[in-house]
C-alpha cells in the first residue's frame, strides 16, 4: 500500500503544506489500494495468456534472449514504468524500442505488448491512478515471467547460466 500512500502524500505536501490527509483522500486511498490487489491475479493471468498464445503462435512467448533483445530490456521496460505517471510515456518507449527494432518487431511482439496495455487499461476503468499502477504491476510481473520462461527453456535445451 505505500506505494499508492507515497505518491498521494508526497501531492498533499506539495500542495497544501503540511502533508496530512482528510477523510475523503483516505477513503480514496483505501478505495485504490483494493482495487489494485483485487486485479493482481487477471494482470498474472493476462501475462500467461499472452504468452502462452504467443507460443502457440509463433513458436515461443517472447522474442529469443540475444545480443538484442534480453532480459535487460524487459528490465528497462519495467523501470521506465516505474519513474512515470504517464501510461502514454510508456506507450512512446514501446513504439521506440519497436521502431529501432531489436526484437520489438519479431513476431509483432511490440505491437501485441501495446495491445495486452489495452487489456489493462480495461480493468483500470476511468481511474487513470488506478491505471498506471496496474501497468507499472503488468510490466513487472511480465519481466519476471519472462526470466522464468527463458530459464526453463535454457535447461530444457541443457544450457547453464
Amino acid at each position: 500500500m505505500s506505494f499508492v500512500i507515497h505518491s498521494i502524500s508526497i501531492e498533499s505536501i506539495k500542495n497544501r503544506g503540511e502533508g496530512m490527509f482528510d477523510e475523503k483522500e483516505v477513503k480514496v486511498l483505501i478505495e485504490r489500494y483494493n482495487a489494485v490487489e483485487n486485479h493482481k491475479d487477471r494482470l498474472v493471468e493476462l501475462i500467461e495468456e499472452f504468452c502462452r498464445d504467443r507460443e502457440k503462435r509463433y513458436g515461443q512467448a517472447v522474442p529469443q534472449d540475444n545480443n538484442q533483445f534480453g532480459n535487460t530490456q524487459f528490465q528497462e521496460l519495467a523501470g521506465k514504468a516505474n519513474a512515470t505517471k504517464s501510461v502514454n510515456e510508456i506507450k512512446n518507449f514501446i513504439r521506440y524500442q519497436i521502431g529501432r527494432g531489436r526484437g520489438w518487431r519479431q513476431d509483432n511482439f511490440g505491437e501485441e505488448l501495446l495491445g495486452q496495455l489495452g487489456k489493462v487499461a480495461e480493468l483500470a476503468g476511468t481511474d487513470s491512478e488506478l491505471h498506471i499502477q496496474l501497468v507499472r504491476l503488468y510490466l513487472g510481473y511480465l519481466n519476471r515471467h519472462v526470466r522464468y520462461l527463458r530459464e526453463v527453456a535454457k535447461d530444457a535445451r541443457g544450457e547453464r547460466r
